[in-house]
């Protein structure tokens, strides 16, 4: 009897050691999963302010397009006038 008793005592710290392995194992992916949300929090702010900067980008080349353009019809409305054909 004290040996079977023995047996599952045994058992029983197995089954411990096993569960306290298995919390520690939780635990570091706890720790993972939040770096890993940091992250790609982190990576998702970078892509927003990377998307803004070259918005902001176009926008301006946009701008001195548009300005080149009409200093360009300026200054051939002024040949047009200076020379006449």
């Amino acid at each position: 009897m004290e040996k079977v008793l023995n047996e599952i005592l045994v058992e029983l710290q197995e089954i411990k050691a096993a569960q306290l392995m298995i919390m520690k194992e939780q635990e570091a992916l706890k720790q993972t999963y939040t770096h890993l949300k940091r992250d790609v929090t982190n990576l998702k702010d970078g892509q927003q302010e990377k998307n803004t900067l070259i918005k902001h980008t176009l926008t301006l080349q946009i701008e001195n397009m548009l300005e080149i353009r009409n200093a360009l019809r300026s200054i051939e409305q002024t040949n047009q006038s200076v020379i006449p054909k």
